[in-house]
């Protein structure tokens, strides 16, 4: 099974069609930030990723997608679980993300709803909480410490 792998801006165009495809927002996507991205490719192409906003104590994981190719090979998983691990070693307390149709998937890694006020204003000032994300997206948390 292929494994996560550090993205760099020199993936920013597969990683924006990779977003696209999955309905996923990019307007704030820049290739710099995918220093903080992971992916998995298979035969050289980028199939699953994901990335974190880190700000502090608190970072946003987001943009987690899987080509449709590859779904059910639980890539998305590895990815979420890379990421975690990544932010526990740099000192990160707690992950949150907006979704509009994953709460289940992330409720089982063990995510929990938050209500949107309670989230650091670090974080809600990002785009993705301020501008790109409906109000009706579903707002979660976990803890890592």
């Amino acid at each position: 099974m292929p494994v996560a792998e550090q993205l760099g801006a020199d993936d920013y165009d597969a990683v924006s069609s990779l977003l696209i495809n999955s309905k996923l927002q990019i307007s704030d996507l820049t290739p710099e930030a995918l220093t903080h991205f992971l992916g998995i490719r298979e035969e050289a192409t980028i199939t699953a990723v994901g990335g974190i906003e880190v700000y502090g104590p608190v970072a946003l994981l987001r943009s987690i997608a899987v080509a449709g190719s590859s779904k059910g090979q639980g890539y998305g998983l590895q990815i979420v679980h890379a990421l975690e691990a990544g932010a526990r070693r740099t000192g990160i307390e707690t992950l949150y993300l907006l979704t509009e149709s994953a709460d289940a998937f992330f409720a089982r890694l063990g995510y929990r709803h938050t209500a949107r006020d309670d989230v650091p204003a670090a974080i809600r000032a990002t785009a993705q909480f301020s501008a790109l994300c409906p109000e009706s997206a579903a707002c979660m948390a976990k803890h890592l410490a």
